[in-house]
């Protein structure tokens, strides 16, 4: 979708909308208030994550200071977003232009590279994602020679919000599984089988690459390649998680197996502490397809 056919739509659907569903009352998660210059400055991590999306607008200076303030630099960046994307030129990071600058900026490009991206780890877990994450795909693992080992059936589409009933994105608490290359570890079960099931899970411990760099474990943590006990009647799709990556139960207790064959240790679960107290033995790559 272009710029300016972005902004039409947006026009179109609050004039057809009488009560404003979809239009300037409503707002797309993390962005929930207008982002503007004030004294003293605005803070918060819906600042950080505009920042992020800001520089990756050709006419945004790229060396924007990534921070979660709002200072007169970001309103600058702001207005040559809106100029690039035909949008009324206010400095205010309203809803309408957050949510072109969502629609517009949120991928990160990032795709797999096919080889083993950082020396020392023992494996390497391989995520295509599509726009749609509704849409299922295949997970590939792989050994620290980028042998295949094993591929399965995998979902990482998150939570809805709770006001429009739409997924939540993957700058968003409980949103899509972020793409990028993380670090990621073999943890013991979750103290909740029904929720996470009863076998060791992969732990996304921090971001390397793409959005996972400043996401993970920035603003969003937790994040579990995990089953549950839904997967024994093998629902299709699978259900949506709150921001992990869901497998069946006979895939997670085979990568679980074939990990722990090839050298990779079982550490002690962490809850989702951090800093993560573990050297983390492998890494996972997710990125979009379509």
């Amino acid at each position: 979708m272009s710029c300016r056919n972005f902004l039409e739509s947006k026009k179109l659907v609050q004039l057809e909308n009488p009560n404003n569903v979809g239009g300037s009352t409503n707002w797309t998660p993390p962005f929930y208030r207008n982002l503007q210059l004030t004294l003293p400055h605005m803070s918060g991590s819906d600042i950080l994550v505009a920042k992020h999306l800001l520089v990756r607008c050709p006419i945004v200076d790229p060396n924007l200071v990534l921070s979660n303030v709002f200072d007169s630099s970001v309103s600058l960046a702001v207005r040559r977003f809106q100029i690039s994307a035909s949008l009324p030129i206010t400095g205010i990071l309203d809803n309408i232009c957050s949510s072109a600058l969502l629609e517009l900026y949120s991928r990160d490009m990032y795709q797999d590279s096919g080889k083993m991206d950082l020396p020392g780890y023992l494996y390497k877990l391989v995520i295509p994602v599509y726009k749609d994450r509704d849409i299922e795909t295949l997970a590939s693992l792989y050994d620290s020679k980028m042998n295949l080992l094993y591929t399965f059936l995998v979902r990482t589409r998150g939570a809805n919000d709770r006001k429009t009933g739409l997924a939540l994105n993957q700058f968003t608490r409980n949103g899509y599984t972020p793409t990028g290359l993380s670090l990621m570890d073999l943890n013991s079960p979750e103290p909740d089988p029904a929720a996470f099931g009863p076998y060791p899970i992969n732990r996304f411990t921090q971001g390397v690459v793409g959005n996972a760099s400043w996401l993970i474990s920035n603003l969003r943590n937790g994040i579990l390649v995990h089953t549950g006990k839904w997967s024994a009647s093998r629902p299709s799709p699978m259900p949506n998680s709150l921001g992990c990556v869901h497998a069946y139960a006979q895939d997670v207790e085979k990568v679980w197996q074939i990990l722990v064959s090839i050298g990779v240790e079982v550490r002690q679960n962490t809850l989702g502490a951090l800093p993560y107290p573990y050297t983390s033995q492998g890494l996972v790559s997710v990125y979009q397809i379509d």
